[in-house]
């Protein structure tokens, strides 16, 4: 029919599938045959990307950023350090229940509200911590928020946090973002280490790790922060211009 085929990459198991313990290789190689097929390919990050490029030819693949709608109402930086932390995600092993209630254990004195909800059959080690962190006085689990319910939830709070095993890169990064509220994330989840090299939170190896950095932040840094992940977030990821830069990727390629 003549319509070109393009596959967005989602995660990294999507390119990495040994990081999914006991992935059928029949769909391994079902997913090989398509990138082998598709006209383009699209990654999130240089992982992504550099994985790809030792078995898909460069001409067919592009590095570019997940999209947002700058929604212009949201981008004001904070004004103090204040507010909840935030966490929100599906509940499941790859989202480290056991790192969330680590942290939550070892910051007592902060607040954690925790959006989203679980999916069912309950892994052991998630159904473990979820009654766990269900104990905690410092824990309050919102249930789940509809699309136009994120801004306003992520708008007062704090940092959002970010425990998850691995990560292509997070929309909710950029929703955070887009109010000005930097992330908590490790080292396992920064994607091409912009969180660092850019100024957008902190990133942590571990819970004691996270404390002592946490403990160390001044005002002063935390909304120099802020400030940094508004103008990363309009700068890089604003959905026209990444809309722009696509085009100008497949046109090239006519």
């Amino acid at each position: 029919m003549g319509i070109r085929h393009i596959i967005r990459i989602a995660n990294h198991p999507d390119v990495k599938k040994s990081m999914i313990k006991g992935y059928p290789k029949i769909y391994e190689i079902q997913i090989n045959l398509a990138y082998r097929f598709a006209d383009f390919i699209l990654a999130q990050n240089n992982f992504q990307y550099s994985s790809l490029l030792k078995k898909i030819h460069q001409s067919k693949l592009l590095k570019i950023s997940n999209p947002i709608v700058i929604n212009t109402p949201y981008l004001h930086p904070k004004k103090s350090l204040s507010g909840h932390i935030a966490w929100i995600a599906n509940f499941r092993h790859v989202k480290n229940f056991f790192l969330l209630y680590e942290i939550a254990v070892l910051i007592p004195n902060e607040k954690f509200k925790i959006a989203g909800q679980p999916l069912f059959p309950l892994d052991a080690e998630t159904e473990t911590y979820y009654n766990q962190l269900k104990t905690l006085d410092n824990v309050e689990f919102v249930g789940i928020l509809g699309r136009n319910q994120i801004l306003e939830f992520l708008k007062d709070a704090k940092f959002l946090l970010n425990t998850s095993r691995y990560e292509g890169f997070s929309n909710t990064f950029l929703e955070s973002m887009l109010t000005g509220s930097p992330l908590l994330t490790t080292n396992q989840v920064n994607p091409d280490g912009i969180i660092d090299n850019f100024g957008l939170g902190i990133v942590y190896d571990s819970p004691t790790d996270l404390l002592t950095k946490f403990g160390e932040k001044t005002q002063e840094a935390y909304l120099a922060q802020s400030l940094n992940c508004i103008d990363y977030v309009k700068e890089n990821h604003d959905h026209i211009r990444q809309a722009q830069k696509l085009m100008e990727f497949l046109n090239s390629s006519l």
